[in-house]
């Protein structure tokens, strides 16, 4: 009986052990899982975004658009720009937002970005609708006939328009080919002497007609007015509306044949452009546009006794080539 009872008490004791090394155990686990530190947090992330409309119908305008400085994708008029943790200090930051299109207002607008904790997230969103330059078409408050004076800026303005227009038929210009009346008219000169000493039979050359209208005020032009867009865009607008043709002055030149005379060669060719030049005024600016009337060529023969005149591009359609710069296009060319 003794022996039973020491066994018995060895095998409580023995069990009490086992239950205590087991409790033990677990306790241990269960504190290692506490001490599992948490995820640290992503860095605070910081977005701006918008939409860029046309203000008047509300379409969306693909416009370019800046964030900083930095040019950001704009897809159907969205666009979407993070702005890296880094860049953004404890005290926030100030960003500068610029929508360009053409035909339309430049527009600036501004957005600030307070610092957040790590793991949130910051949006701002800047709208833009911008003004389109045709919503500010007038009527002129002045509409004459440029005098010498005035004809003589407009001239030197456009000096290197006429060039390329002349280029593009092949002649150049010399210091002297632009002359202003006294009545404001302009005469722009050339000679074709590039043809052999004396060409027998037909002449093929081109016509250096212009389509468009220069002037003294060019869309780049800003402060005309009191407002702080672009005035010049909105002042050469107006002056396609009253003119009835596109701003730029480019070559429309086309191709003609100049028929021989028997018993006499073509020596040279003469050519003398006639052009236009008025004084507008919108909204109290005044600038000066010119734009061709008419390209009269005159060939000369061998003998210099014979001459034969041919008239193009009249303005009053009292020849069969109207103005190419009429109705915002060209209807002449190759």
């Amino acid at each position: 009986m003794k022996m039973k009872n020491v066994f018995r008490g060895l095998s409580a004791k023995l069990a009490l052990a086992l239950l205590a090394v087991g409790t033990m155990t677990s306790c241990y686990e269960k504190e290692e899982l506490d001490k599992t530190p948490a995820p640290t947090p992503e860095a605070a992330k910081y977005y701006i975004q918008g939409n860029v409309l046309d203000v008047e119908n509300g379409q969306p305008l693909n416009a370019a658009v800046t964030v900083d400085g930095a040019t950001v994708p704009v897809n159907n008029g969205y666009y979407r720009m993070e702005i890296a943790a880094d860049n953004v200090p404890a005290d926030g930051k100030q960003i500068t937002i610029v929508a360009d299109m053409d035909n339309y207002f430049t527009a600036t607008k501004t957005a600030y970005l307070p610092k957040t904790v790590d793991g949130s997230v910051t949006i701002a969103t800047v709208d833009f609708a911008l003004v389109g330059v045709k919503s500010q078409v007038v009527e002129a408050e002045i509409d004459a006939p440029a005098n010498a004076d005035q004809a003589g800026k407009v001239a030197d303005a456009a000096k290197t328009a006429l060039a390329d227009v002349f280029a593009g038929a092949g002649l150049t210009l010399g210091e002297d080919a632009i002359e202003v009346a006294e009545d404001g008219s302009i005469v722009v000169t050339a000679v074709n002497n590039a043809l052999d000493a004396a060409v027998a039979g037909d002449v093929e050359a081109k016509i250096p007609l212009a389509s468009g209208f220069a002037s003294t005020i060019t869309p780049a032009d800003d402060n005309l007015f009191t407002k702080a867009l672009t005035d010049g865009k909105i002042w050469v607008t107006n002056a396609e509306k009253a003119l009835g043709m596109v701003y730029g002055m480019k070559a429309a030149s086309l191709k003609h044949t100049f028929k021989g005379v028997q018993g006499a060669a073509i020596a040279s060719l003469i050519y003398k452009a006639y052009y236009s030049a008025r004084t507008l005024a919108f909204n109290g600016v005044d600038g000066v546009v010119m734009y061709q009337d008419k390209v009269v060529v005159t060939v000369t023969y061998q003998d210099h006794d014979n001459h034969d005149g041919h008239d193009w591009h009249d303005a009053h359609n009292s020849h069969e080539f109207g103005n190419p710069g009429a109705g915002g296009g060209s209807s002449a060319g190759e």
